[in-house]
This record gives structure tokens, sequence and C-alpha cells, in this order.
């Protein structure tokens, strides 16, 4: 953890609302978007593909990371698509899943 002397560095990434901490020296220390999800989601199958409500009451989900919104096409300020579990529960988006594909060990389906 960065001491209190060292110097921190927010970054802020427009595809994706991404907030990582980082020392002085370049180390990351705290990424807000790992939250456990490894206990559900540590080498999951994964598939590309268009959003789709599992529940038909549902007209939304969320990365299980960023928290980024899919939702069907139509609203430029939703995702349409991304990774999914074969049930459609979980959702990853593109840029969560490139930044976290080696740590969480994920396999990619065709669609």
């Amino acid at each position: 953890m960065c001491g209190d002397n060292q110097a921190s560095h927010i970054s802020f990434k427009e595809e994706s609302v991404r907030l990582s901490v980082w020392c002085k020296q370049g180390e990351m220390t705290t990424d807000w978007r790992l939250q456990g999800q490894e206990a559900y989601l540590k080498g999951a199958t994964l598939t590309f593909q268009k959003w789709t409500s599992k529940n038909p009451q549902w007209d939304h989900d969320h990365c299980e990371f960023c928290g980024a919104k899919f939702m069907a096409e139509g609203n430029p300020e939703t995702l349409s698509v991304g990774y999914a579990t074969g049930d459609l529960y979980r959702w990853v988006c593109p840029q969560c899943f490139e930044d976290f594909k080696e740590q969480f060990e994920w396999h990619v389906a065709e669609s």
C-alpha cells in the first residue's frame, strides 16, 4: 500500500468508468472493480453476445466489475454487447474482460 508521503495518481478511462490507484513507483495497489468476483467468475466460460434479459421483467443488467449498464440497442449511454455466462446471469463489459481475462482465466465459447 502507498505510504502517507507517496504521491498517488487517479486515472479515468472513458470507455468504462475505471479508477485505479497507483503508487508513485507505478505499482497498482487497488482496483475498486475487484470485489470478490473470483468466487463465482474464476475460470468461467463466457460468450461474447448481444445483451438479452434472463428475466422478462428485467430491462437491463450491469457489468460485474465496473457496473456499466447493458440494455437492448438504441440507448447510446449503455452497452448492448458484452461477455455473459451461459445462464445470462453475469455480464462483463468488453473493457473489464480485457483487463481481467488473464487474472480470472476465462474461456470464451463460440456464440
